[in-house]
């Protein structure tokens, strides 16, 4: 993930949301800091996190090897996927609603509710599951609760994402590296901003980019190995690893504030 000093106006924001926390009563800021410890959502970002990269995976496979012919396993594998969803569609039009449902059905349920990109609330709506009111109803235990899973689960998505477009960038499959380019950037970069503004931020002294550089390396790693099946990567790990770091220093944060404004009052 490209971490860079574009990002003050939402720096500021996050700083004014955690200090707003620092300055709660003295229970409910304990309550805060135990929803943060407590919230477990490992298993739900795996899957999200793993099945949005199998959809892109398939997607690109499609536009790498398929195009022309059907004739190798993994296309009637594919086909036989959009066949049985029941919907008369194309190729790109199911798969372009899948993982952009499926992003939705992300932010539903591990988003705080803050930087939520255009696109994911407009699709949510169109969905029938309208997103705005659903994150404004979130209390402020649960909004900081949800940041650490959400930042972990974007984190190893942007990094297997990037590497999936750089690979078919290197291998000169027009179709495959259009598509990747429109999943990365038009899909999944505008659902990075906070966990750019994150890393850059509070996990500024964290291992957050590096546990990304590893998603990278591995996954362009698998796809040489072979491209034609999704890349395997042990999602619980990184995202464990990812969402572990996040949480502590969520947390580290958010107990220096509280105590910086008790020494100056």
């Amino acid at each position: 993930m490209v971490i860079s000093s574009m990002h003050g106006k939402y720096a500021e924001y996050i700083k004014n949301f955690l200090e707003d926390i620092a300055k709660l009563p003295s229970e409910q800021f304990t309550q805060v800091i135990q929803a943060v410890q407590e919230k477990d959502v490992l298993d739900l970002a795996v899957v999200y996190t793993a099945a949005v990269t199998r959809l892109s995976s398939l997607w690109l496979i499609w536009e790498d090897y398929c195009r022309e012919s059907v004739s190798k396993p993994i296309c009637t594998e594919i086909k036989e996927i959009v066949e049985h969803a029941g919907r008369d569609m194309g190729v790109v039009t199911f798969f372009n609603g899948e993982i952009k449902t499926l992003v939705v059905k992300l932010f539903h349920d591990l988003s705080p509710g803050i930087f939520v990109p255009g696109w994911v609330l407009a699709y949510s709506v169109r969905l029938g599951r309208p997103l705005a009111s659903k994150l404004r109803e979130l209390s402020i235990e649960e909004q900081a609760a949800r940041l650490p899973g959400f930042v972990a689960s974007f984190y190893v998505l942007d990094a297997m994402e990037k590497a999936m477009l750089d690979y078919y960038s290197s291998k000169g499959s027009d179709f495959a590296y259009a598509t990747a380019g429109y999943i990365y950037w038009e899909i999944i970069k505008p659902c990075t901003l906070l966990p750019e503004v994150f890393a850059e931020g509070i996990g500024s002294t964290t291992s957050l980019p590096q546990i990304h550089n590893r998603v990278y390396i591995e996954v362009q790693e698998s796809l040489l190995r072979d491209d034609t099946q999704p890349p395997k990567i042990d999602y619980a790990e990184y995202i464990g690893q990812a969402l572990k770091e996040a949480k502590e220093a969520l947390m580290e944060e958010l107990k220096r504030k509280r105590f910086q404004l008790n020494k100056n009052t």
